[in-house]
């Protein structure tokens, strides 16, 4: 048998109240402050997680980004045997928004049309536009540009159409009246040719002697915050 003990509320008499019966009223719900302290807990959880998913896929991007300098690089080594130097942007301070950041877009119109072939207006010399499609006599450089014609589900299988010279691989965007390409991030590749004539014996444009090529990675300033430069990816 429970023990009894008395209680007295106002303006009733006095009761008897068994500690089962007290039990019983206590474990009827969850109290106020049991309840923040789970919802807490979930807050907690779903933000460990949301972070723990941004370092895996920003980890993940970075990889991919060092792959495909890697892979421009070779290309503009191919171009520059086959046209006696690297592709010079015809408009190198052009800049443009792009999914959200400002950034330069000339040097990334200027990459896109000399590895895909699909025009040369952006490059130094040229007067053809691009139209995101490429013919049998166009020279290629890369096949992993995606072709900005093509159907998503082309794109995403790797398939091809008529003009099947760009397939899927690295992304290009629509940006100022063109084609340009685009990193992991979706933001524009940033390329700057050496300049003999912005440079000296103490100091150079570039930091290589033949071009510079970088994402801006995790840096969301498009560059203008100098202290952010440790999270670009380059080919220094």
């Amino acid at each position: 048998m429970g023990r009894v003990r008395w209680s007295l509320k106002k303006g009733n008499p006095m009761i008897l109240q068994s500690s089962h019966q007290s039990k019983r009223y206590r474990d009827h719900g969850f109290t106020l402050i049991e309840l923040m302290v789970v919802v807490t807990i979930i807050v907690l959880l779903a933000g460990m997680t949301v972070a723990i998913t941004t370092a895996v896929q920003n980890k993940a991007r970075r990889s991919k980004t060092s792959a495909i300098i890697k892979a421009i690089d070779n290309s503009l080594e191919r171009y520059r045997t086959d046209n006696g130097d690297y592709p010079r942007p015809a408009q190198e301070d052009e800049r443009g928004e792009v999914n959200g950041m400002t950034a330069n877009t000339g040097p990334a119109k200027a990459l896109y049309q000399a590895l895909s072939g699909d025009g040369d207006d952006a490059i130094e010399g040229g007067s053809i536009g691009s139209d995101g499609e490429t013919e049998d006599d166009d020279k290629f450089y890369w096949e992993d540009i995606v072709n900005p014609l093509a159907p998503a589900s082309q794109s995403n299988s790797g398939g091809s159409d008529d003009n099947n010279k760009i397939r899927k691989g690295v992304p290009v965007e629509f940006s100022n009246g063109g084609y340009l390409l685009v990193d992991p991030w979706k933001h524009p590749w940033q390329y700057e040719m050496f300049d003999p004539e912005e440079s000296d014996e103490y100091q150079q444009n570039t930091r290589n002697m033949t071009y510079d090529l970088w994402s801006f990675g995790q840096d969301s300033s498009g560059g203008t915050d100098p202290e952010a430069e440790g999270l670009w990816i380059t080919n220094w």
